[in-house]
């Protein structure tokens, strides 16, 4: 998929030398442009049954043998770490197994071990992403130029208008701009969502990188890490699933829209990929349930004992200010969900009844 470079590509301010990436087609007649893995991080799950030691084992055996350095601290619930000295860390809990073996490669540790390196300990170890970030390098735009088209809303994304928007952007889409002596930076979407974008040329050189994360990460990491050979053209299909720079004034339907010019050329005639998720779970009282006594019983128990010490609040005291605390911010659905919950047990009820 790549050509010879030109002299003149030679002469250009390139990126670091790495294997990070692989070479697609080139955007115009001086520019290859680079796809790379730029941030992976994944889980062992627990029932593939890979211990601690076989992970920390298979990947120093794909890494030529590098050593690991031990702190006793972690992240995110996991007790301790392990770090190479490529910066790629393993987190572990030895007393909680069922959160897993935690994975995280970052810009650097990705830049220095490679894509193909990565494919291997992610396909080799049966994990599943968490995050993952597809970056391309090389890009014959700029941050401003994305930036001036998402404003004139010549967009094809999912990425709505800002709840709360600043006077006069009430029409813009969400987004960021970031300027400083070292480049430009310009963020698609927002950073809390599965799938958030950014541009920036603060190296030289301009790179647009997709960030996603959760079931999103999991599909993509899939399909990019799972075909080596066809990943750069994977990538870019991905791209175009979460935006397209179109002309909107071309059609009243954007999706009929054609691509501007340079987003054409960067897309090099990827197709626009459809990134399926699992549906999204039914709003039942269960789940509420259960995530209320999994998640929110201790921090609970913490607060009414707190409360109880400082401020010399009984705990009917503290439970009646929380009740109507949660009972001010219910919503039509959430009446409805009670409503749903106590008529499905009305029949329960009926039933006992007669039995007794």
């Amino acid at each position: 998929m790549s050509r010879p470079r030109t002299a003149a590509a030679d002469r250009r301010s390139l990126p670091p030398s790495t294997n990070r990436g692989a070479v697609l087609t080139a955007p115009s007649p001086e520019d290859d442009l680079l796809f790379g893995v730029h941030w992976l991080a994944a889980t062992v799950p627990v029932e593939t049954e890979i211990d601690l030691d076989t992970v920390l084992a298979y990947i120093r055996g794909e890494l030529h043998g590098a050593d690991w350095s031990i702190r006793d601290r972690g992240v995110s619930g996991y007790t301790v770490t392990y770090e190479t000295l490529f910066g790629l860390r393993v987190h572990a809990n030895e007393d909680r197994p069922e959160m897993g073996i935690h994975l995280i490669a970052d810009g650097d540790c990705c830049d220095a071990i490679g894509i193909e390196c990565l494919r291997r300990i992610y396909v080799g170890l049966q994990m599943r992403a968490t995050r993952i970030d597809l970056a391309v390098d090389n890009c014959d735009f700029s941050p401003a130029d994305l930036r001036d088209e998402w404003h004139r809303d010549n967009v094809r994304t999912s990425c709505k208008p800002a709840r709360n928007p600043m006077p006069g952007r009430e029409g813009v889409r969400s987004c960021s701009w970031y300027s400083s002596p070292s480049g430009d930076t310009f963020n698609m979407g927002s950073r809390k969502a599965t799938a958030f974008a950014r541009c920036y040329n603060e190296r030289g050189f301009t790179r647009f990188e997709l960030e996603l994360k959760g079931n999103r990460a999991t599909k993509v990491a899939d399909l990019v890490l799972a075909e080596p050979d066809s990943a750069a053209e994977t990538a870019l299909s991905i791209v175009r699933d979460f935006v397209d720079f179109v002309d909107a004034a071309a059609s009243s339907n954007r999706s009929r829209c054609p691509l501007l010019p340079f987003w054409e050329r960067f897309v090099a005639g990827a197709c626009r990929a459809r990134v399926r998720l699992d549906p999204r779970p039914e709003p039942s009282i269960t789940r509420t349930v259960d995530w209320v006594e999994g998640q929110v019983a201790r921090s609970l128990a913490l607060y009414e004992a707190y409360m109880e010490k400082v401020f010399g609040k009984s705990r009917e005291q503290v439970r009646r200010r929380l009740r109507k605390m949660g009972l001010s911010r219910m919503q039509p659905r959430h009446d409805a969900l009670l409503r749903i919950a106590i008529a499905s047990l009305r029949p329960l009820r009926a039933s006992a009844g007669r039995q007794s």
